[in-house]
């Protein structure tokens, strides 16, 4: 993990940037699907089951069909054998984090997503950052399709 991380950390964050809108979207669907086949047989364990990703994301504002995009929102697809995903996304001065959970191993996402903002709080507090500077943290709507 620490050498993925240090060879991850050298490319700029413009490359990763570029190489995101140049890479065609049926390529990591492709690769997750191979990589799903595979542990699906025996052949292949997944490497860890909760995956963290953190994608640096436009620092300007974005257009779509001339309206402006006022966020982006991480989704993310679970393997065979995952029991969440998480992800954050960056768009301008905010972060967003995408939790995608097996309900078989996480019954109540909104306790982990409630976990998240007292850890945040936590770290806040730690770091000095005052109530009053620290944006709310807004949530998508609660409930959703149960499986």
């Amino acid at each position: 993990m620490s050498a993925g991380k240090t060879l991850h950390h050298a490319i700029p964050v413009p490359v990763m940037q570029e190489a995101s809108n140049a890479t065609p979207p049926a390529t990591p669907a492709r690769a997750a699907r191979t990589l799903s086949m595979l542990s699906w047989n025996g052949w292949v364990d997944p490497p860890d089951n909760v995956p963290i990703s953190t994608i640096p994301g436009s620092r300007v504002p974005l257009y779509c069909a001339g309206a402006q995009v006022v966020g982006q929102y991480p989704v993310n697809i679970l393997l065979d054998g995952f029991a969440a995903a998480l992800t954050v996304l960056s768009y301008q001065d905010d972060l967003n984090l995408g939790i995608t959970v097996d309900r078989d191993n996480v019954p109540d996402v909104w306790d982990l997503a409630d976990d998240f903002v007292a850890g945040l709080d936590e770290m806040a507090t730690r770091l000095g950052i005052s109530d009053e500077k620290r944006p709310a943290p807004r949530r998508g709507r609660r409930g959703g399709a149960r499986g």
